[in-house]
């Protein structure tokens, strides 16, 4: 057994201990005082300094440094300092053990920064590897159910609403730098989401711009890049696109899928230097317009012919369709269609079927087709008989006039003159004036006006 020594004090140079300096009693004594300070503690290299139960640990100003290490180690790593913790019994659900606890818990009379904890690393001139100044590391064992977590930062807010930052990433120095946040996957494994926010009460991402340059790059897309789920099919805004005061809403993408341009506001084609050239846009009104923001003039054309061009597919316009200029160089239509309708009972026109053709198919009897009230100048339709009974073509309200075969034919009051054909293959056209009346511009066969 080592000597007893008691609190007299002895004047000594080295002293070499064979055996373990001990407390006569536990937690009762201390190992130097605040007036009689150590000055270095060293430990071998397996050495350990072991502290009880949830103990504090408290040092001063750089009290905990390392020096420079210089090593012949073939390890790819060397640790200068390494805290262990190990629990060897279950202490019960809810329990948190902690390998290492910093806090920062100044008073009222420290105004300035207080900094937990801080980690540094310094790439010297001519260093040619990566250097780390933080890398956690957390290994889910194969067969363990437990979640792993590298990180969790936890922000105790008992202030404002709006206050507080769990996590602040500044790019300091001459030049900038390269990746504030880099999500990468090494090995086989790939991460399933790279940023995953919930429980969020305004924005989930909140950028703010400070160049004109791109915010959002989506590099070496191949598809399913950005993909939207909302909660329900109902027509409420996910998406919109305001102006710069942030009043007034623009663009909105909704979350029945509908797209809603507000405000004037439409989609505009550009040329390669920004300026736009074709515009599809609406006047806030029921009226949409297509123009080029320039001239006004529009073109259909090829790349070999300024002038010229081809429009293909089927063409629909509904209502009136008014131009005041329309300028048509070499201009050649393909692929356009005319509506046709083959009737089998008596029917009332619309305006919204000008330009299409109607005819009698299917009918075993006499058939009025009655024109539509109000029409605008240059509403057409065309009329054919093919089946050998009577087609009627009637005017929708008295008074009205067909101007055909010669003459001017005006009702007589009863809303009832039309005119009628019944041999297969006459046709005939009629446009109308913006009057109240209708011109034949085509005719074949027997036609002929009746008053009854």
């Amino acid at each position: 057994m080592g000597k007893r020594l008691t609190r007299t004090e002895y004047e000594v140079s080295d002293s070499h201990i064979v055996d373990n300096l001990l407390p006569e009693t536990p937690d009762t004594v201390s190992l130097g005082s605040a007036g009689a300070e150590y000055l270095n503690g060293y430990f071998g290299d397996d050495g350990r300094l072991y502290f009880g139960l949830d103990q504090d640990f408290s040092i001063g100003s750089g009290a905990l440094s390392g020096s420079p290490v210089t090593s012949t180690n073939t390890q790819n790593y060397i640790r200068q300092a390494h805290i262990k913790a190990v629990e060897t019994t279950d202490p019960g659900s809810g329990f948190a053990f902690y390998a290492l606890t910093v806090e920062a818990l100044p008073t009222l009379a420290a105004q300035n920064y207080q900094v937990a904890g801080y980690l540094g690393a310094k790439i010297p001139k001519g260093w040619g590897a990566n250097i780390w100044g933080l890398n956690p590391l957390i290994t889910l064992d194969s067969g363990s159910t437990g979640n792993g977590i590298a990180i969790e930062i936890d922000l105790n807010n008992n202030q404002a609403h709006g206050i507080g930052e769990a996590v602040v990433i500044a790019g300091n120095g001459t030049y900038d730098p390269l990746y504030a946040l880099h999500i990468q996957s090494d090995g086989t494994g790939q991460w399933k989401r790279g940023i995953y926010i919930t429980g969020v009460d305004d924005y989930g991402l909140h950028i703010k711009s400070t160049t004109d340059n791109n915010q959002i790059w989506l590099e070496d897309a191949v598809e399913n890049q950005i993909k939207i789920t909302p909660a329900d099919d109902t027509d409420a805004v996910i998406m919109y696109v305001t102006n710069a005061a942030d009043d007034t809403t623009h663009f909105q993408l909704r979350k029945d899928g509908s797209i809603a341009f507000q405000n004037n506001v439409g989609i505009k084609w550009n040329d390669s230097g920004g300026t736009p050239r074709v515009a599809l846009i609406t006047d806030g009104s029921n009226h949409v317009y297509l123009d080029n923001d320039a001239t006004g003039d529009l073109f259909f054309r090829t790349d070999t012919n300024a002038g010229a061009g081809n429009l293909q597919a089927r063409l629909t316009l509904t209502g009136n369709v008014a131009t005041s200029t329309a300028t048509w160089a070499e201009t050649v239509v393909t692929g356009a269609r005319q509506a046709v309708e083959h009737h089998t009972s008596d029917d009332t026109l619309t305006l919204a079927e000008s330009g299409s053709l109607h005819t009698n198919l299917g009918e075993d009897g006499a058939m009025t087709l009655t024109l539509p009230a109000s029409a605008t100048a240059g509403v057409r339709f065309d009329f054919a008989v093919m089946v050998a009974q009577e087609l009627r073509v009637k005017v929708h309200a008295a008074s009205k006039s067909i101007y055909a075969i010669g003459a001017v034919n005006t009702d007589d009051g009863g809303a009832d003159l039309y005119i009628g054909a019944n041999a297969v293959g006459e046709n005939m056209t009629l446009v109308a004036d913006g009057n109240d009346a209708w011109v034949a511009t085509g005719m074949y066969g027997t036609w002929t006006v009746t008053q009854p």
